[in-house]
């Protein structure tokens, strides 16, 4: 059975920073979206109904939510 994805707890400012990037109309798309994804899904919606919302894989959004586990708000910028 495969396991539960479970997102990190938030740090000192990270949820706020995310739910500002979440609403932004500057910001590039890319990262916008990315926070858009941890903001829902901590908000306790399915990785299937994200994706649906959205408009990108369940892979993508369970890809997205990883990143930010590993990197922490690093993750809203492209990796090179």
């Amino acid at each position: 059975m495969p396991r539960k994805l479970q997102l990190r707890a938030f740090k000192d400012g990270e949820e706020e920073q995310l739910r500002q990037m979440s609403r932004s109309r500057t910001a590039a798309q890319r990262a916008v979206e990315r926070a858009e994804i941890v903001v829902l899904f901590q908000e306790g919606k399915r990785a299937e109904a994200i994706a649906q919302q959205i408009g990108r894989t369940v892979a993508t959004v369970y890809y997205q939510v990883h990143q930010f586990n590993e990197r922490g708000l690093d993750f809203l910028e492209d990796q090179r």
